[in-house]
């Protein structure tokens, strides 16, 4: 929260993404409970070889370049539109 609240990206990359498959970790990077406001993240990505999408969490490989595009765009709206660079942003898919 302390990164977005000052208009910077906030991301996690993780190895093991099971405990993501679980509601609870799910509504809390995703923004759906009380825990967001806290530890939020604009984007979540796993190293994982089966399906992860599912909002702000996303699976990569090991080019990963859904993560550098991400990032990219992230960076490109920052420098045009810092003031709005908030908890709600996330990359246009």
């Amino acid at each position: 929260m302390t990164a977005m609240s000052a208009y910077f990206m906030s991301v996690a990359i993780v190895l093991n993404g099971d405990f993501l498959r679980l509601p609870k970790f799910k509504n809390m990077v995703n923004g759906n409970s009380p825990e967001y406001q806290l530890n939020g993240w604009h984007g979540m990505y796993v190293f994982t070889n089966h399906d992860l999408e599912n909002d702000r969490i996303h699976g990569i490989d090991i080019t990963m370049d859904k993560f550098v595009k991400d990032v990219i765009e992230g960076a490109k709206f920052w420098t045009e539109q810092r003031q709005w660079f908030n908890h709600t942003w996330k990359p246009q898919r």
